[in-house]
């Protein structure tokens, strides 16, 4: 197990919990997606579209889902 220690407070145990398990396999799964999608495209959006690398169209959405989900997840906790 890893230790964190700061000055003037006791050890604690950082616990690898499922969710925590899970959301590092997910991100490295995404990254090895991300990695292998080099190659440049056109990605459509609305009424513009961008000619770029297809790895930051993937690296947005995750990002924009990470976010969405941290939010949903923040008001879910709020009314409870």
């Amino acid at each position: 197990m890893t230790y964190i220690s700061e000055p003037g407070e006791s050890r604690r145990r950082l616990r690898l919990t499922p969710k925590l398990g899970a959301a590092v396999v997910v991100t490295i799964l995404v990254a090895i997606f991300i990695f292998q999608n080099t190659e440049r495209g056109t990605i459509d959006f609305l009424w513009f579209s961008v000619e770029t690398g297809i790895w930051s169209g993937l690296l947005i959405t995750f990002v924009l889902g990470v976010l969405v989900g941290w939010s949903v997840q923040r008001f879910v906790l709020d009314k409870e």
